[in-house]
């Protein structure tokens, strides 16, 4: 009878155990259990309308996408043009982050995997510039195109 006793009092103290720490300091499970990945890195969407401006951040999981968060890790700029800052992370907090077993999101792994190689940097400004000007050259055309036939 005893050791049932023992059984269950152990399992309801191992209960309680993770129901306060999943509750009060999601950072300290992760350092006692890797199963429950209770921190993400995402990212968090500010800015006005059609001109987005994301927050790259460290969260609870349960968190709103825009609510509280623990850290702010960097920012992503997506509509970043001429010598704008497209993305800025602090490296060291989201290796800390990564260390004790946070999650980044999908888009978050693909601008850390952008951010370590910068040949994908200087490959997507050429071809920004590229776009930029062929855009140019064909608005020019179009417009003495217009031109010659008006006359």
């Amino acid at each position: 009878m005893s050791k049932d006793w023992d059984i269950a009092s152990i399992f309801l103290i191992k209960t309680l155990f993770k129901v306060i720490f999943l509750t009060y300091n999601p950072q300290r499970l992760l350092i006692i259990g890797n199963e429950i990945n209770m921190v993400v890195i995402r990212l968090s969407r500010g800015g006005s309308h059609k001109k987005p401006f994301y927050q790259v951040v460290a969260a609870d999981r349960r968190s709103a996408c825009q609510g509280k968060y623990l850290e702010r890790l960097g920012f992503f700029n997506p509509v970043a043009r001429g010598e704008a800052q497209r993305l800025s992370l602090n490296q060291d907090r989201i290796n800390y982050w990564l260390g004790v077993g946070a999650k980044p999101s999908e888009r978050v792994a693909s601008l850390l995997k952008e951010a370590a190689n910068p040949a994908v940097v200087e490959r997507r400004k050429n071809r920004i510039a590229t776009k930029s000007k062929a855009g140019k050259s064909s608005t020019i055309e179009q417009e003495t195109a217009e031109n010659s036939s008006a006359e």
